[in-house]
């Protein structure tokens, strides 16, 4: 196999993931700390994510694909990429909504939305970005030790598998950051919807429900797109696409927040700290 992996490149890799898996626990411990926020709060956002994605998400998934509207959905790279932001925008707010909605002695201020923003975020971005970039690492590292049985089992290289690692080796250091900086965005992104979501709860604005909705989808919508190939003609890579898309979504919802807290001090009155009866 002519393939040359830098130990540097291995290196760079495992502080991406190790950043990506210590962001989400160190903001919940400091929120914890700083704050006093309820980490159980952070532990249900956690369980909703892979709840909502996992299990109900996949499952509707498996139907609706598996029958004859599937089969159009899946020859149409914008119909698909539209089909999976809409889904991954209903179960994942939705999820947020009935959290909010069913549980709301749990969740009456900002600081309870926080925690279970930093539980869904991070529950995210450890499975998408830390678990996905350890695991790449642990490949790259056996091709430069010329161990590649160590991790997948086998020393056959299929085309596939030649084609990820190379693909991999290739990509600059500096493509790797952005990939850290893409899942912070992301990251921030689910608590700024937590925040908003429970806000459209408490306060009974029910447009705030609907613009997370429109910020979720524009997101996945976006990654469909370049999921699909559909964009991939612009030469503009997808981590720089989602970078991009991530922070003028979070300046407007960040912009809406602060609409929101003006609005609070003479008519909505939400507390910042949890409100214990």
């Amino acid at each position: 196999m002519d393939i040359t992996i830098s130990p540097s490149l291995v290196n760079v890799v495992y502080v991406v993931a190790a950043l990506m898996a210590l962001i989400p626990i160190a903001s919940i411990a400091f929120f914890k700390f700083k704050y006093h926020g309820f980490i159980g709060n952070a532990i249900i956002g956690l369980c909703a994510f892979f709840l909502s994605v996992f299990v109900v998400e996949s499952f509707a998934h498996s139907l609706i694909l598996a029958s004859p509207i599937g089969s159009t959905i899946l020859s149409n790279g914008v119909l698909y990429a539209a089909y999976g932001g809409l889904m991954a925008a209903i179960f994942e707010e939705g999820t947020r909504f009935l959290i909010f909605k069913c549980i709301g002695k749990r969740f009456n201020s900002i600081s309870d939305a926080l925690m279970y923003g930093f539980g869904h975020g991070g529950m995210e971005m450890l499975i998408i970005g830390a678990l996905n970039m350890f695991s790449n690492a642990m490949i790259l590292q056996a091709i430069a030790n010329n161990d590649l049985a160590s991790v997948m089992g086998t020393t056959e290289m299929t085309p596939e598998l030649m084609a990820s690692i190379s693909a991999m080796a290739a990509t600059p250091v500096s493509m790797y950051f952005l990939s850290l900086l893409e899942r912070i965005l992301a990251f921030v992104l689910h608590v700024v919807l937590s925040v908003i979501v429970f806000t459209a709860v408490y306060t009974k604005a029910w447009g705030l429900f609907g613009v997370a909705i429109l910020a979720h989808f524009a997101v996945d919508f976006m990654a469909g797109l370049y999921s699909t190939n559909v964009l991939t003609a612009l030469g503009i890579s997808a981590t720089a696409g989602l970078v991009l898309v991530y922070a003028v979504l979070i300046v407007v919802d960040l912009g809406l927040i602060t609409w929101v807290k003006k609005t609070n001090a003479t008519q909505w009155h939400i507390p910042f700290d949890h409100v214990i009866d």
